[in-house]
């Protein structure tokens, strides 16, 4: 008989809480009620704590599912997400199952199982090539720039048949010719000089079995090393269920 009065003494008080809750009270004020209603401290105390609890719990996971709620269609029915990564331009999404990579733009998805995934490093190569030859196409664009009242005259009496565009200014009194190599050859350095950059901040690397291997273009994160880490231990962990199995 005890036990069923203190069950239904907390049904009672956690339906009060709630109601007092919904009035507008905070918990020292309620607390106080229920004390001066003669209400045992240390049960008004648990039921407190307990209301508290539920509230939180209720508050992580309306603010978990609000978080991930545009990646849904993403997602099968029993799957659910646990928490995600922002990685260079990619959203890497760890669920129950797998793992979802998304890139932002231009958009691509990517599904791994864990069970697939064979290695998982973050490595630099550094391309110095990329850095020499965006080092002498800015300068062969330069040189052209600079010394094309030397070069152009040149140029129209080797190639004959081009000597009229030679002898037409086009912008800032460059010919169209020479223009066009100078564009060229400029746009040529920012693209080798932007490979090489890309080199130096390294890339994160995933590697299943099934698939090409996916890298991302990042630095080495706080993140990153986050990342790595949890797929280390998801892939010692699906390894340890498969031996079991």
């Amino acid at each position: 008989m005890a036990i069923i009065t203190e069950i239904e003494d907390k049904l009672v008080l956690d339906n009060y809480i709630k109601d007092q809750k919904s009035r507008g009270f905070n918990p020292e004020e309620i607390k106080e009620q229920l004390f001066d209603a003669g209400w045992d401290k240390t049960l008004v105390e648990e039921m407190l704590k307990a209301n508290l609890d539920q509230t939180q719990s209720f508050l992580e996971k309306t603010d978990a599912t609000s978080q991930f709620s545009q990646y849904s269609s993403y997602l099968t029915e029993d799957e659910n997400i646990t928490t995600n990564y922002k990685i260079g331009f990619y959203v890497i999404l760890i669920t129950n199952i797998r793992v979802i990579i998304i890139r932002r733009f231009p958009k691509t998805i990517t599904k791994i199982d864990y069970d697939d995934i064979e290695l998982i490093e973050y490595y630099t190569d550094i391309e110095w090539k990329k850095l020499i030859y965006g080092i002498i196409y800015g300068l062969a664009a330069l040189i052209l720039f600079i010394f094309d009242a030397l070069i152009s005259p040149k140029l129209a009496k080797t190639i004959i048949f081009l000597a009229p565009y030679f002898k037409t200014d086009f912008v800032l009194g460059i010919n169209p010719i020479t223009f066009t190599i100078i564009v060229i050859f400029t746009i040529l350095c920012i693209r080798y000089c932007i490979s090489y950059y890309d080199s130096v901040k390294g890339r994160l690397r995933i590697v299943p079995r099934k698939q090409g291997p996916k890298e991302i273009v990042t630095k080495l994160t706080k993140e990153v090393q986050e990342f790595i880490n949890f797929m280390e231990l998801k892939k010692k962990e699906t390894k340890t269920n498969e031996q079991v199995k």
